[in-house]
């Protein structure tokens, strides 16, 4: 279902899209692998950008996630990775949760 980006990262050629785990792609034949969860951090029921920002210098990853709900408001996640596709710090410790107000209030 990715169909937003292309990334190239990790050792990984990934397909990315807003609303749904990434999709790993085979880097030669261009074929899909199936979705990825990212080592465990990118569960079915969440989803992953289709747009994370690279830093050259480092090679970590920042990404976010987000979940719209009109009643209780967006819930927001936003994640760092290094280049071996593992959260910088633990995922309790490191992500970090907001959820943003509804507009239909």
């Amino acid at each position: 279902m990715a169909n937003t980006n292309v990334v190239f990262w990790a050792g990984r050629l990934l397909a990315l899209w807003e609303g749904g785990q990434p999709t790993k792609l085979d880097p030669l034949s261009l074929g899909t692998a199936g979705p990825t969860d990212l080592l465990g951090t990118v569960p079915p029921d969440k989803s992953f950008t289709a747009h994370p920002r690279l830093d050259a210098a480092t090679g970590k990853i920042v990404a976010f996630s987000y979940k719209p709900n009109p009643i209780t408001g967006t819930a927001l996640r936003i994640m760092e990775y290094d280049q071996e596709i593992k959260l910088t710090k633990p995922i309790a410790e490191h992500s970090v949760s907001v959820t943003l107000p509804s507009f239909n209030q």
